[in-house]
């Protein structure tokens, strides 16, 4: 409790005693005393003190933290190897001396020099062609031969390997990846260190990681005499010091020159700089060079310079010149991300900026781009002190400068000091006094006036941005008041005589009703009502608006006899009109009479929508000529016109296999690949012949025929087929010769397999795609329902499930709002095959829930594997815990067993990195002592203390209270962890005591203050799934009063527990909202009643129609919660009169008619003011209204 000088007599004296260490404690803590008494100690004093330090001490003063270079020095010319090698762990090292670290030759120094993050490429091959390597070393390098390992490894570690001529340790290299080149190279070491034999190993090791064209070569070579010195006349001369600079000079592409990095080539640094010189490389080899072991102080402010004045112009061959140079010779153009650099580097003063840089406009158009704080501040400081200097009380001059900083074309200090001397001597005290006495007064009164104004309470949601701002739904008007019409007359004419419900009084609201595209228009026609009220208009307005955007050609000719020269102007802009229409309204316009086409008479009655036969026509030849027709297929749809089974008449039975991309960014087209499965079900069930025939027949011309041919000419004798009839949909095909065709190919199962084979192991996954996969039987089977599959996989042959989802995968058809039989089969499917490779490749919530509910230890490593990212770590807690999902346990003691694989990869050492350490924290709460003492010993310091204490009650809880005290008498824990945990012990129930301070470390206030922290969606994941308690109230009370930055927000409301109310406040992206509100009824009423989504699009729409199918909405919920009067309408207008709809929809549709038209009826009836403020507010043309707010539902319309 002393000073440090009283300490220092007493040790010197040797009057100091040491303390005993209480039994089972943890030992004192002496790292930052000794760092301090470290960084005052003379060199030559330390180099002697060294080797009487405690090894851990060694270790932990100089393997870690910020050192001076003094210091370093001394460890590294002293005699203890201990030094050595903690010095070398020390990432603020200097790469110079860590390679004089490298010099010393001793396998343990380069295993830590090895794993330094400041280790280069060349450094780590010269450390990996050395014989023997570090045994601690090669094992964790070796563990890179784990599938799941290499997938995180990192190149810098493993390419230098391929130096190595060890096989396995080259293996790893090449499962890895690298050029060809590379490959051969690594060969050759291996022959030349190992022999024969061992380029045979490594051959049979490497698999796909050596090229098919190297592995000939190298077996060509086994075979010949002179195969090592045949092997590198035909390779890359990498050995060669001048090999390098010159690709250095000629490679450019960024992946190229990272492979060159890493490559083995020989490094010559005096030839590389003389290279560079000549001919400046590329960034990311000046990156490289920068961080070499041989580069001087000089090479590096060279390479440094030539790294900043990339950012000025690649094309300069003059790289090392110095900035305040170049701005004093070259313009400064837009080089703000250049001077940023070079003042973040140390090479340029910002204030060179305002006294040197020029033209002046050009430095201040920069200004938006340049550093805040390293250079616009020092900037801002530098131009104060010439204004105060010649602009100060001056308003001339500063008029004259602004005025002249356009074209002025030197720097900021001599248009700041010329404008001075143009404007003259600067006005008196006296008068300057007087100014700034009248501004004064001036800011008072209006200070004052603003006093008395009220003040607006800040918003308590965040405000959305412009990018934010969501137009509103104009293609729905017409049709939700044609709809609203057409259930209130039909209401009240159920109770007896006919009811006629007004039409819009105001010219101006039907003409707004009226500018909706065709296509958009109840029945893809306007309403006769509608027509009727344009026509008899006193108004020209409505039929103005009606002439831009009729589609039929006789009213198009009625507009053109009234003659009114407004809507004759508007008939002229619409481009939709016939050929002889158009001439017609020309002539009119221009003064000549013109008599109406013959074609197009005078009709009694308005015309009706088309027949169902035209769409499909016209669908069917849009598709034929450029590949669309989904806009026509999917206002038919909408509209009541065409079912899905229908439109599978338009096109050929290849386009639905799968839909084009437009096709399936349609509402119809997830329906019409529910009737092409629902079709194919019907006529081939699981019948193998009839299956084999129609796999066959895609190999044909009867795959362009449409699927329900298609289908016939295979469950259906083959006969003559009569000639279509002219507009038919299907005019150009040949279905005689396409159906003889597919009935004379050969029947095998052979013919109907995929060539290529897409196999799956449980440890790598699925084997490569084919880069152009043609399989035309596989995308027949992908229509196949899970009983049809259950047939047809066995006769495929082998690593048919697995070839068919990579083909799936491959075609786009996995989407995740498309139903799958294949997930349906391998659950059905008598072996876990299957199930594998769903669980591997399957990332939806419902398919790792129904896996883990099977309590397969075997399923359970393979989703282990896949759970890689922070928001898979429930999922991994769950396999974790062996905890059975399935059913209920029996007690604390009933666990699964572990899959052997499993457990294996949890016990092997795994080097810590940003891509390990989430994996390696989630162990601590394995059930299983073994892993979790592997785990903590791992961890080390990279573990908090909550996870530490998390640990140890895992290990009290599963029976590995004996280990806990070598843990803390090892000082794997921290010192505060240790004391807790020994005090712990000393409890009668030392699980329960760890508990209350788990529980008081993972308070919901320590979380909440760590959000406010973040500004990024993945923290905010790593914080919600890390144990704290979640709050709801708490955090809705929170955001309300300071909303949370938009990510975390979104990241708080995608969480699995989130209530209702988290979708009121505030804007959410829709994709967030959508999947939120699919939990719960509360959470889809929320949904749908708040703005989160644009209204009236795709996504809209199908987020309803997944609602109400799965009973999350009811037509009476639309009417009275949903927002967006209009687009609702319409969508319970397309559910009552879609085909093929599923019933759920149709009855939501029709419980939501019923309720519209009790409501029009009652409130409402025929009154001409309560229908026009009904019109007024879906035209958009009244203020009052809001379409798109909360609170505009159909209820709150018709209440008006």
């Amino acid at each position: 409790r002393g000073t440090l000088p009283s300490l220092l007599t007493a040790i010197a004296d040797g009057t100091v005693t040491a303390t005993p260490d209480k039994p089972g404690g943890p030992p004192p803590t002496l790292t930052k005393p000794y760092r301090f008494l470290l960084t005052a100690t003379d060199p030559d004093d330390l180099r002697d003190l060294l080797p009487g330090l405690p090894d851990a001490l060694v270790h932990d003063l100089l393997s870690g933290g910020g050192l001076p270079a003094a210091v370093h020095d001394a460890a590294i010319g002293s005699t203890d190897e201990r030094a050595w090698v903690a010095v070398a762990r020390n990432a603020g090292l200097d790469i110079r001396d860590l390679a004089r670290l490298v010099a010393k030759q001793l396998p343990a120094v380069d295993a830590a020099a090895y794993r330094n993050v400041r280790s280069t490429p060349s450094l780590r091959r010269t450390i990996a062609a050395r014989e023997p390597l570090d045994a601690d070393l090669r094992a964790e390098l070796l563990q890179n031969s784990d599938s799941q390992l290499l997938r995180n490894a990192d190149r810098r570690t493993l390419a230098p390997l391929l130096v190595s001529g060890d096989p396995e340790l080259v293996a790893c290299a090449l499962r890895f990846g690298c050029r060809k080149t590379a490959q051969q190279y690594a060969y050759v070491r291996v022959w030349e260190r190992n022999g024969p034999d061992a380029v045979r190993a490594l051959l049979a090791a490497s698999g796909t990681g050596t090229a098919t064209q190297i592995r000939n070569r190298i077996e060509a070579a086994l075979k010949s005499g002179t195969g090592p010195a045949d092997l590198r006349a035909s390779g890359e001369p990498y050995e060669d010091p001048a090999t390098l600079p010159k690709l250095f000079q000629t490679r450019t592409s960024r992946t190229t020159v990272r492979d060159l990095v890493h490559e083995p080539y020989a490094h010559d640094f005096p030839l590389l700089m003389s290279a560079h010189r000549e001919s400046r490389f590329a960034t990311e080899a000046i990156d490289d060079l920068l961080r070499h072991e041989d580069a001087t102080d000089e090479d590096r402010t060279s390479l440094r310079l030539a790294m900043i004045n990339s950012f000025r112009g690649h094309h300069r061959i003059a790289v090392d010149i110095d900035p305040a140079e170049w701005l004093r010779t070259e313009g400064f153009g837009r080089a703000g991300s250049w001077a940023n650099e070079a003042v973040a580097h140390g090479v340029l003063d910002p204030t060179l900026l305002v006294d040197v840089a020029y033209p002046a406009r050009d430095v201040v158009s920069g200004t938006t781009g340049f550093d805040q704080d390293a250079v616009l501040a020092p900037m801002r400081i530098r131009l104060a002190e010439l204004t105060r200097t010649h602009l100060a009380g001056h308003a001339e001059a500063f008029a004259i400068a602004l005025g002249l900083i356009d074209t002025f074309e030197a720097s900021l200090a001599e248009l700041i000091t010329i404008a001075a001397q143009a404007a003259g001597p600067p006005p008196a005290a006296e008068e300057l006094a007087r100014d700034a006495a009248a501004a004064l007064e001036q800011a008072l009164r209006e200070a004052a006036s603003a006093t008395e104004e009220p003040v607006e309470a800040p918003p308590t949601t965040a405000k959305p941005t412009k990018r934010a701002e969501i137009l509103p739904d104009e293609r729905t008007k017409l049709s939700a008041a044609d709809f609203v019409r057409a259930v209130a007359e039909s209401a009240g004419s159920a109770s007896g005589a006919p009811v006629e419900i007004p039409v819009p009084a105001d010219p101006a609201v039907l003409a707004s009703l009226v500018d909706v595209w065709v296509g958009n228009a109840p029945g893809y026609e306007y309403p006769s009502w509608v027509y009727e009220a344009c026509f008899a208009s006193a108004s020209t307005q409505p039929r103005v608006a009606l002439g831009r955007r009729v589609f039929d050609e006789v009213v198009a000719n009625d507009l053109i006899d009234r003659g009114e020269p407004e809507v004759l102007a508007a008939l002229a802009d619409n481009a939709s009109l016939e050929e002889v229409t158009v001439q017609r309204l020309a002539a009119v316009r221009a003064g000549t009479p013109a008599p109406r086409p013959d074609e197009y008479p005078p009709s009694e009655r308005w015309p009706v929508p088309s027949r169902p036969s035209s769409f499909l026509r016209w669908t069917g030849d849009n598709h034929r000529e450029n590949g669309r027709g989904d806009g026509l297929a999917e206002a038919a749809y909408r509209h009541g016109i065409l079912g899905p089974t229908e439109l599978l008449d338009a096109l050929p039975t290849v386009a639905l296999l799968p839909l084009p991309s437009a096709w399936r960014n349609r509402i119809v087209g997830d329906r019409i690949r529910t009737a092409a499965e629902a079709l194919v079900a019907q006529r081939l069930g699981t019948d193998r012949e009839l299956w084999l025939r129609a796999l066959t027949a895609m190999y044909t011309g009867a795959q362009s025929e449409p699927l329900p041919t298609f289908l016939s000419r295979i469950t259906e004798p083959v006969e003559p087929v009569e000639p279509v009839e002219p507009n038919e949909p299907h005019e150009t095909a040949e279905p005689t010769e396409a159906a003889e065709t597919a009935a004379s190919a050969p029947l095998t199962w052979d013919a109907v397999s995929s060539h290529e084979r897409v196999g799956f192991d449980r440890a790598a996954g699925f084997g490569s795609k084919p880069y152009r996969w043609q399989w035309p039987a596989g995308r027949l089977l992908l229509l196949a329902g899970p009983e049809a599959l259950a047939v047809l996989l066995p006769e495929l042959g082998p690593d048919a499930f697995s070839t068919l989802w990579a083909f799936a995968d491959f075609v786009g058809y996995h989407s995740g709002e498309e139903s799958n039989a294949l997930i349906d089969y391998a659950f059905a499917a008598p072996d876990r095959s299957a199930l594998h490779a769903v669980a591997w490749a399957d990332r939806s919530r419902d398919t790792r829930t129904r896996i883990l509910r099977l309590d397969d230890p075997e399923l359970n490593a393979t989703l282990y594997q896949v759970c890689d990212r922070v928001l898979d770590a429930p999922y991994r807690r769950v396999i974790l815990s062996r905890v059975p999902q399935g059913r209920t346990g029996s007690g604390p003691g009933d666990l699964l067993a572990w899959d052997p694989v499993l457990r294996e990869h949890l016990l092997r050492n795994v080097r810590i990195s940003a891509d390990t350490l989430p994996e390696l924290r989630a162990r601590i709460e394995a059930a299983d002592v073994e892993v979790i003492e592997h785990a903590v010993r791992l961890l080390h310091k990279k573990a908090s203390l909550t996870e530490q204490l998390i640990a140890i009650r895992g290990l009290l809880r599963y029976g590995g209270a004996d280990r806990i005290t070598d843990l803390v008498e090892q000082g794997r824990l921290g010192a505060t962890a240790a004391r807790v945990v020994v005090k712990a012990l000393r409890q009668a129930d030392p699980e329960t005591t760890l508990t209350e301070r788990i529980d008081r470390e993972r308070t919901f206030d320590k979380l909440l203050v760590k959000l406010r922290r973040c500004t990024g969606g993945y923290y905010a994941d790593v914080l919600l799934t890390a144990g704290h308690p979640h709050d709801w109230d708490a955090f809705l009370a929170e955001h309300a009063r300071e909303p949370f930055p938009s990510a975390v927000w979104h990241r708080l409301v995608a969480h699995p527990d989130s209530p209702p109310r988290a979708l009121e406040p505030g804007r959410l992206h829709p994709t967030i909202a959508r999947e939120a509100g699919l939990r719960s009824a509360a959470h889809a009423r929320a949904a749908v009643a708040h703005g989160h989504a644009a209204l009236g699009d795709v996504d809209w729409y199908r987020f309803v129609d997944r609602a109400v199918e799965a009973e999350l909405l009811t037509g009476r919920d639309l009417v009275h919660e949903a927002r967006g009067a209009g687009t609702v309408l319409n969508w319970v207008a397309e559910a009552v009169h879609r085909i093929e709809v599923p019933d759920a929809i149709r009855l939501a549709g029709i419980e939501a008619a019923e309720e519209i038209a009790s409501l029009a009826t009652t409130r409402l009836g025929v009154e001409q003011e309560a229908w026009d403020r009904v019109f007024a507010a879906l035209a958009g043309n009244d203020s009052t209204w809001d379409r798109e707010a909360s609170g505009s539902t159909i209820a709150a319309l018709l209440s008006r």
